[in-house]
């Protein structure tokens, strides 16, 4: 909570938009989506980089798929993966699959939600992002159905102990 304090209360970057942007993506687990929402808002992206618009679109896509703005994450989802795709950015096209399968969830297919997130998440843990992959993994979890939950989130709960992340790791155990 405490970086989270700092990041608010941090003056507007001068081009180092994406890094306020990539430490709210990090931060989002513990300040919750509305407290992300509001200090993403406040982030001044006018003249941003590429880079820029790729955190920021990356952390747009998790908001917006975790909230159930459908309207919105589907125009999201297309611009993430046309932006991956010019930008060679594979990570905003893995989390932009991670957004589709919380609709899906969301929609009530959790195993096809499930089989979706989880290539996604691989892809993201074998690119260098281990975390990342399994807490969205873990925000996938209350979408679920209790079988199919039941079934994925101990092993999920342990993946998060296995780093360090307890307090990912007990809310993960407790969906």
């Amino acid at each position: 909570m405490e970086a989270l304090e700092l990041l608010e209360a941090a003056p507007a970057p001068r081009g180092a938009v994406h890094l306020q942007f990539l430490a709210l993506d990090m931060l989002r687990p513990v300040a919750g989506l509305q407290r992300t929402r509001r200090a993403a808002k406040s982030i001044r992206a006018e003249g941003t980089t590429l880079a820029g618009r790729l955190y920021a679109l990356r952390l747009q896509l998790q908001l917006t798929a975790l909230s159930a703005d459908r309207s919105e994450l589907d125009t999201l989802i297309a611009e993430a993966r046309t932006l991956a795709s010019r930008a060679c950015a594979p990570t905003l096209a893995w989390t932009a699959d991670w957004a589709v399968a919380v609709a899906r969830a969301a929609a009530d297919d959790s195993d096809e939600a499930v089989a979706q997130a989880s290539a996604a998440a691989h892809a993201l843990e074998q690119h260098g992002e281990p975390y990342t992959a399994t807490r969205l993994l873990a925000d996938l979890l209350p979408l679920l159905d209790s079988d199919v939950r039941a079934r994925i989130a101990a092993d999920i709960a342990g993946r998060l102990e296995r780093m360090g992340a307890h307090a990912s790791a007990l809310e993960a155990a407790r969906t």
